[in-house]
């Protein structure tokens, strides 16, 4: 798993990937917007994002994944109430393919997080 914004290591809900293995830092393609308390991702060739990648544990049945999905307000059974689709995306360092949580909705060009970093914006 890609994890580019609260979910990083010393962001505030990091607390939800207690458990899984932490992989270091990548990159992948995409522009991350300022939405406030939070970023969204938009998959594209604008940049690159800053992640951390996580190995989710095998043994917990996804009960993790099936966390994080409720945080991300990503519902798979019903796409008209998400706030972020989850898609497989291939990491531009390690060549990993590993999911990230798309926004699902429109955003504003001067939302965006010019160096890519959500911890160091400028």
């Amino acid at each position: 798993m890609a994890v580019y914004g609260t979910l990083r290591r010393g962001g505030p809900a990091n607390g939800f990937l207690l458990g899984a293995k932490y992989l270091g830092q990548d990159k992948i393609k995409g522009t991350i917007y300022n939405l406030g308390a939070f970023p969204g991702l938009v998959l594209d060739d604008g940049g690159e994002v800053i992640v951390d990648l996580y190995e989710l544990p095998a043994d917990d049945n996804g009960s993790m994944l099936q966390e994080v999905d409720i945080y991300e307000g990503y519902y798979p059974t019903d796409k008209s109430r998400c706030l972020y689709h989850r898609r497989n995306v291939t990491t531009l360092e390690g060549c990993l393919e590993v999911m990230a949580y798309e926004y699902a909705h429109e955003v504003d060009n001067k939302w965006v997080v010019k160096s890519g970093d959500w911890f160091n914006p400028s």
